[in-house]
């Protein structure tokens, strides 16, 4: 389900053009994303007024909200799972690591960390 809501809206990581203005949901390393609004190739520090009128921005900020909720989300899941011990189905693994927002916290948690050696003498 989680996986669903970042494919419907993957269009929204390429950026959608509104009234001159480019509105773009740029996703980090972690996950996490940020709501980008760029006029004639120059990022705005903030959001014109104009621009919050029209539905396509409203549609793209809710997307962004939602985004950093299912993030949220993940973590608090991701912890609870790694407390409790809880296996994963391959399929699950899968799902997990084919979610852009996901996949990057879950690959920290189940990434080989690499050996501390220590000189014995």
């Amino acid at each position: 389900m989680e996986a669903l809501q970042v494919e419907s809206a993957a269009n929204y990581l390429e950026g959608i053009d509104i009234d001159g203005y480019s509105c773009i949901i740029s996703l980090k390393e972690d996950g996490t994303n940020r709501l980008q609004i760029l006029k004639d190739k120059k990022l705005l520090k903030g959001v014109p007024a104009k621009l919050k009128k029209y539905p396509q921005y409203l549609e793209i900020a809710e997307v962004s909200k939602a985004w950093k909720a299912q993030h949220q989300r993940a973590r608090f899941l991701l912890e609870d799972m790694m407390q409790r011990r809880t296996p994963l189905a391959v399929e699950d693994v899968r799902a997990i690591l084919s979610n852009p927002v996901v996949s990057p916290m879950f690959k920290a948690c189940v990434a080989p960390r690499p050996a501390v050696r220590t000189s014995h003498r």
